[in-house]
């Protein structure tokens, strides 16, 4: 039911423009359109006004997911529009892929191609009435074929009859005029150029830590066993803030603070057993999202 009233819609557009005699009002902006300028189809001729449907402006949002267009009047009231149309140019021929049709009096919206048939009913609508009221639609980018980039043409339409039973249209349109032929259509819009809720764009990445480096020195490089102690001392670039922990092989010696614009220094214990003694240094930032941890080794003889 809902696909036939939507192809039943996409005629009555057609109907209006066939009652046109004259040529559509010329100059509007790319995507804002100016005031008093929506065109009422009479059987006494063309009339130019705001008619409660003057539409000036539509912001394209096309994003990873959906395609939103939100149309802004001068003002709307529940009955200011009955139907609105977004014409789609996916493949920058200037003519129209897809169409997008929301009918309030009918209570459906959808998406259709060229040839009319529907490639989709799952849109969200939405409407704010009064002073800059809005309707907005958001397709699913699926419905339109997943263009990478898209230009658009929006007509909003109100259809009725006169008390003699004659046919009545109200409709305003951006960019353009609704009787361009062919149709104006906005500077195309690729995915993911906003970063609005339809097209969120991915938080800029966190700066990289700098790097630190250890920078290791012993007053003598061989120590006699209970004789000398031999003092390691310890400096890291930037001198950041954090710890360091001083390791021989896999036994820890000493956890030490660093503070900020300082170096370490520590005795090594005089009861280091003969050999070489691989020592190594870790150095761990306080602030971990500024800086990045690093170590160093150096090499101690002990003998007696």
């Amino acid at each position: 039911m809902q696909r036939s009233k939507l192809r039943l819609l996409a005629t009555s557009f057609g109907t209006a423009l066939a009652l046109l005699a004259a040529p559509a009002f010329a100059g509007t902006t790319i995507v804002a359109d100016p005031t008093d300028d929506a065109l009422g189809i009479t059987p006494s001729g063309l009339v130019y006004g705001d008619f409660d449907i003057d539409l000036t402006s539509v912001r394209i949002d096309h994003g990873t997911q959906s395609l939103q267009l939100v149309s802004t009047f001068s003002y709307t009231n529940a009955d200011s529009w009955t139907v609105l149309r977004a014409s789609v140019d996916t493949n920058s021929d200037g003519v129209e892929d897809y169409f997008i049709l929301w009918s309030k009096e009918d209570g459906v919206a959808g998406v259709l191609d060229a040839a009319e048939n529907v490639t989709c009913t799952s849109i969200a609508t939405a409407e704010k009435l009064g002073v800059n009221g809005t309707a907005t639609v958001t397709v699913p980018r699926s419905c339109l074929g997943n263009p990478a980039a898209v230009a658009i043409h929006v007509d909003v339409l109100w259809a009725g009859y006169n008390t003699s039973g004659a046919e009545l249209y109200f409709v305003d349109s951006a960019p353009g005029q609704f009787a361009d032929e062919p149709p104006v259509f906005s500077p195309r819009v690729a995915s993911s150029n906003t970063g609005t809720v339809t097209s969120p764009q991915p938080p800029a990445p966190a700066p990289a830590p700098e790097r630190t480096r250890v920078a290791l020195k012993l007053t003598k490089k061989v120590q006699i066993v209970g004789k000398t102690r031999v003092t390691l001392r310890i400096n890291v670039t930037g001198a950041p803030a954090g710890r360091v922990e001083i390791a021989d092989g896999r036994k820890v010696l000493k956890r030490l603070p660093l503070k900020a614009g300082k170096g370490a220094s520590f005795k090594l214990p005089k009861t280091l057993k003969p050999g070489s003694h691989r020592l190594k240094v870790t150095f761990s930032p306080t602030d971990k999202s500024r800086f990045a941890p690093s170590n160093a080794t150096v090499v101690l003889r002990v003998r007696r």
